[in-house]
């Protein structure tokens, strides 16, 4: 162990890929809005992007892990800053909110990020935690992605 000054400081560490199959081994990002993630998935598209996709927030399980996903072009050195693409956030009054679980006693909507802006209007949307996303391609076709919502 070495004891060093305060001050900015790199580190770099070359670690072995592990397996010939691996062509290459990175992270999707560096900094992001949310301290976790996990249940990572990732796809190549025809045109050879890859897309990937995680749910991060403070902690699994928490109402404000949301879904991201990161697109690296064909060729490109880096990823795409994480985008928002589920937020588990519902109306009271949305039909679909019975389905998904939401009760006027689940957690206030602006207890993490969203997609749609409320517009001041936190008291008529709440939100549960999105979690093990699935990214599949269709064969010729579009990309779907899967996850769930809640706890169950």
């Amino acid at each position: 162990m070495e004891k060093i000054g305060s001050g900015s400081y790199h580190y770099s560490v070359d670690i072995p890929t592990p397996d010939k199959s691996i062509v290459t081994d990175q992270f999707l990002y560096e900094e992001t809005s949310f301290p976790e993630c996990h249940g990572s998935t990732i796809v190549e598209m025809p045109n050879g992007d890859l897309v990937a996709s995680f749910f991060g927030g403070t902690k699994e399980r928490n109402p404000d892990c949301c879904i991201w996903v990161c697109r690296k072009p064909k060729g490109a050195k880096e990823w795409s800053a994480p985008q928002l693409v589920a937020d588990g956030v519902f109306l009271l009054n949305d039909p679909m909110a019975k389905v998904a679980g939401i009760l006027p006693e689940t957690t206030p909507a602006d207890k993490g990020p969203v997609i749609t802006p409320l517009h001041g209007d936190t008291l008529a949307a709440r939100r549960k935690a999105c979690w093990n996303p699935v990214l599949f391609r269709i064969p010729g076709g579009d990309l779907l992605l899967f996850y769930k919502i809640g706890l169950k």
